[in-house]
Parts: C-alpha cells; sequence; structure tokens
C-alpha cells in the first residue's frame, strides 16, 4: 500500500515545493495527518514549508522551520521539534 511504504537507505530525494499537495496540504500538520489517514503516500516529492534543508537525514520525509516529520515508514511517522531531534543533520548552507 502506498501510505505504508517504507523508505529505501539510500535516497536521491527530490522535493516538490509547489504544485498540488502543497495547495491541498498547506501546513506540514495538514500533511501529517493525510499521511497518517492513507490520503497521502510517502514519497520523495513531499511539500516542505520553510526553515533550512536537512542533508543526509532520509528518515525526514518533510519540514517546517520549527519541526522535522520523521518516520521509516508511515506508522511511525511523528513529528519532532527540530532542536529536539537527536539524529545527525547538516542543514545546507
Amino acid at each position: 500500500m502506498e501510505g505504508f511504504a517504507c523508505k529505501p537507505e539510500n535516497n536521491n530525494r527530490f522535493i516538490a515545493t509547489k504544485g498540488t499537495r502543497h495547495m491541498m496540504y498547506p501546513t506540514l500538520d495538514s500533511l501529517f495527518e493525510a499521511i497518517k489517514t492513507g490520503a497521502v503516500g510517502l514519497s520523495f516529492s513531499l511539500p516542505t514549508y520553510g526553515g533550512d534543508e536537512p542533508l543526509n537525514a532520509p528518515e525526514i520525509w518533510s519540514w517546517d522551520a520549527d519541526r522535522y516529520m520523521v518516520g521509516t515508514c508511515a506508522a511511525d511517522l511523528t513529528l519532532v521539534p527540530r532542536d529536539q531531534w537527536a539524529g545527525d543533520v547538516k542543514l545546507e548552507d
């Protein structure tokens, strides 16, 4: 099922910041809820909502200025404040 697909270890991620999904889900919270309910599947083209882009963090699917949406698949997806994220994240300069 697309909504419960697990993320591959290595990826060359393409993030779409504009488009249909961004208009349908105008906030990270609305996107998160849509994924958790199965209305949207995890993909490499999820919209983002501001803040520095994390690099080399394949478990981060989307973000806003304050939080990351992280998990290995839709079942364990969660929103984590940036300052509480325990993973190694390099930010784009």
